[in-house]
């Protein structure tokens, strides 16, 4: 199983899906009020794992490419559902902020 960070990474990747998502986003959502040094660092290897995992098990209609400033998620429109995925985003915010990643990710 993917680590909570890194499913927060994906989940602003699709709710933003073929927008580019700005490397300063998910270090926002993941540190919003102590970041590591290594914040930038850490947010492309989450990007990048993603990347790699879905280039071995999407077809073309789905993937993750790196930009100058982030990453995008390159998907298909008709599988995209925004309006879930906003309320989802929403409260997953919540529950990172209250210093609970783990009930953040579903």
């Amino acid at each position: 199983m993917e680590r909570p960070e890194q499913q927060l990474v994906l989940a602003l990747l699709v709710v933003r899906a073929n927008q580019l998502v700005p490397m300063h986003d998910p270090v926002d959502e993941l540190w919003p009020d102590d970041p590591p040094r290594s914040t930038i660092a850490n947010g492309r290897t989450y990007a990048g794992n993603l990347r790699r995992s879905l280039d071995s098990h999407a077809d073309d209609r789905l993937r993750i490419v790196r930009e100058p400033g982030g990453y995008r998620l390159l998907a298909d429109e008709s599988l995209i559902d925004p309006v879930p995925a906003d309320r989802a985003l929403a409260r997953a915010r919540e529950l990172m902020r209250a210093g609970e990643p783990a009930q953040a990710v579903p």
